[in-house]
């Protein structure tokens, strides 16, 4: 759950509740104050109010800026709590201006309190089974529950009672979410399937999908308007290949990583991509072994100075060890150029680059060479060379493997794994487009 403040704050079966700088990727705080699993959160956006609940029956009220503020020497939080609930509590919501919470619980009804003074304002009963998924309007009126009894149920909290019982899914329903205008609920649950349903008109529902596992939670990342929906997938489907380039390990008691030789070590890059310039105008292969090269840092996370690095052989001899916060002296420097290369990266080539590669040395040479030799007063070329030729390259010729056409932003890993299936080398070929 993020909030306003660019922090984000969950919730953990190991009972804790931990605030995090989003920017930076540390924990800034753990509450301890739940003493069993924390399954729900609530979040007030205009009064920066977080809730949280779970299987210990506690409700328990935080102050987002109070959260945000704590040290490792200020960690010191008072909290208020709502008692109350008979079971464990699976769902939770507040409404937007922090006047309402609800819970839902194997209970099987819906616990209703005023978060600014803790009281308890009513019970509601219509569920058959556990209530695993809430929402609140914005002013607290209304109320959506979702329950693995199979219904979704609107209610009024001012008439105390349910108005509406929506009967989607074929199975339970775990997760939900509303129209900005609370009048659409998108659903899913155990029988997979994710359903659009008018609240004014409950005939009028539309399945968006059907997943391959129960759906658990959802939420709205972007407002594309009408749009066709295949289209939309179509268009945002990327199939890339991951290899297992390394291994993990925590039998030491520390955390070891061993990179496969064959990835990590044997992958090269072209000496113009690394920046190297050739006299004879060419443009090798290297493997990473040359000197004065810079490495930059990911820019995603960072480890603790005192952090252990240990290098070794897949057999297990170990063959330099060190701490971070040494890493860049001279003497260290000096011992890990001896023992490992600089180049400890996996470099991807992908099917753009080819397509660069084969219109910068066969189509452009091609067309340079019969332009050439019809006027010999003209320098043909030299304004495509001064051309992007990325662009070009994309515009004028197209790669195909096993006669299918590659999408230029894939890279040849993928094409190898998912398209040319067989063992050697991988054969590309390529096509002029028509003009």
């Amino acid at each position: 759950m993020e909030c306003q403040s660019a922090q984000v704050i969950s919730a953990s079966s190991d009972t804790t509740v931990k605030v995090w700088n989003a920017h930076k990727g540390f924990c800034m705080s753990t509450l301890r104050t739940h003493k069993d699993y924390v399954k729900a959160l609530a979040y007030a956006k205009d009064k920066e109010l977080v809730a949280s609940a779970g299987l210990d029956r506690q409700i328990f009220l935080w102050d987002v800026n109070t959260l945000t503020a704590l040290t490792a020497s200020n960690n010191t939080v008072t909290t208020s709590s709502l008692s109350g609930n008979k079971d464990s509590i699976y769902s939770l919501a507040m409404n937007q201006l922090g006047t309402v919470i609800v819970s839902g619980s194997t209970e099987k009804v819906l616990r209703v309190w005023d978060p600014r003074t803790c009281a308890k304002l009513m019970k509601l009963k219509g569920h058959t089974d556990n209530v695993k998924a809430l929402l609140l309007n914005r002013d607290g009126t209304q109320c959506l529950s979702g329950s693995s009894d199979g219904t979704i149920r609107l209610w009024s909290l001012g008439q105390q009672r349910c108005i509406a019982t929506y009967r989607v899914h074929d199975e339970g329903v775990w997760a939900l979410q509303v129209s900005d205008a609370f009048t659409h609920v998108y659903s899913g649950g155990r029988d997979r399937k994710i359903y659009c349903t008018d609240l004014r008109n409950p005939d009028i529902r539309v399945l968006i999908c059907e997943e391959k596992a129960p759906v658990l939670k959802a939420c709205k990342v972007e407002d594309l308007g009408k749009v066709d929906f295949e289209d939309e997938i179509k268009k945002r489907f990327k199939m890339v290949y991951v290899p297992n380039w390394f291994s993990v390990d925590l039998k030491t008691g520390m955390l070891t990583i061993t990179l496969d030789e064959s990835d990590c070590f044997a992958a090269w890059v072209s000496a113009k991509d690394a920046g190297f310039s050739s006299p004879d105008g060419s443009d090798p292969k290297l493997n990473g072994e040359q000197e004065n090269r810079v490495q930059k840092g990911n820019g995603y996370f960072q480890v603790p100075p005192h952090t252990p690095v240990i290098f070794g052989e897949a057999g297990g001899r170990t063959l330099f060890r060190l701490l971070c916060r040494d890493s860049g002296g001279e003497t260290e420097s000096m011992l890990l150029n001896e023992t490992v290369p600089q180049w400890v990266i996996d470099i991807t080539v992908d099917v753009r680059k080819v397509m660069e590669h084969v219109y910068e040395k066969i189509i452009n040479l091609d067309n340079e060479s019969q332009t050439t030799s019809s006027s010999n007063n003209e320098k043909p070329g030299e304004q495509e060379k001064e051309e992007d030729i990325a662009v070009l390259a994309e515009e004028k010729i197209e790669l195909l493997c096993q006669d299918q056409v590659l999408d230029p932003n894939m890279d040849l890993r993928t094409v190898k794994h998912f398209i040319w299936k067989s063992g050697g080398d991988l054969t590309l070929h390529y096509r002029q487009k028509s003009t």
